[in-house]
């Protein structure tokens, strides 16, 4: 696998949640997690499909980007999962020859790296202004075996590159975890939805979280793709 990255899938789409929501962009889902929520909502990129994802190369991935660059107005590159944080040499490697693609650029291809948060860069590869981190920590109902807490946080703040904080909000227990872990972080970081993996679901449930956002000054964030497309996986 030296040098290449399991894709899962690949498809234009809006993202459909945090600062960026409805912002046209090209998903990169990778396979592989190094945790397993109980209500994930891509679990084909981890609990199964691993027969039917591709081992990419670094090059190849690099190609279809600039041609995506070249042939669409997507401005937009979303690594998802997953987590690809366990292919982070490659996809830095990645960004990095798009970029050296691209100089003087004044319209840039960005980068959003969607992660669990559990592992940090050791150094500056990711220290580019094209490149965002969002990160969501798994909450105590997500069953996921997750050991990011406040200090995580902190080593993101003191050595991580750009980020904000996305938080599925499911059960009251999930409320102490989120308000911790975003404690040395500005409350306009920090973006939370609710769960669900159907449009009833997530509806049924958004009342309760913007009015819980409201209380603590935090940004409530829908989930523009289950509220359009359902529970379509390439969506």
């Amino acid at each position: 696998m030296a040098g290449k990255i399991r894709i899962t899938e690949k498809f234009k789409t809006i993202q459909g949640e945090g600062p960026l929501l409805g912002r046209p962009s090209y998903f990169i889902r990778v396979w592989g997690c190094n945790l397993h929520c109980s209500w994930c909502d891509s679990k084909h990129s981890w609990e199964f499909g691993m027969k039917e994802a591709k081992l990419e190369t670094v090059d190849s991935l690099v190609e279809d980007i600039l041609r995506l660059y070249d042939e669409t107005n997507i401005r937009n590159i979303v690594f998802t999962g997953g987590e690809p944080m366990l292919f982070k040499d490659k996809i830095a490697e990645v960004i990095g020859k798009v970029n050296d693609s691209l100089p003087g650029i004044l319209i840039p291809m960005n980068f959003t790296i969607e992660s669990n948060g559990e592992i940090i860069p050791e150094n500056d590869e990711f220290f580019m202004s094209n490149v965002l981190f969002s990160l969501s920590p798994k909450a105590p109902s997500a069953d996921a075996g997750s050991t990011f807490n406040v200090n995580t946080t902190q080593e993101w703040v003191e050595r991580g590159p750009a980020f904000y904080l996305k938080f599925v909000l499911d059960k009251e227990e999930d409320k102490e975890f989120i308000e911790s872990v975003s404690g040395p972080v500005v409350k306009e970081l920090v973006f939370v939805m609710p769960e669900g993996l159907t449009t009833q679901e997530v509806l049924s449930k958004s009342d309760a979280v913007v009015e819980y956002c409201i209380s603590k000054g935090f940004t409530f964030t829908p989930r523009e793709h289950i509220n359009i497309w359902n529970d379509e996986k390439k969506k």
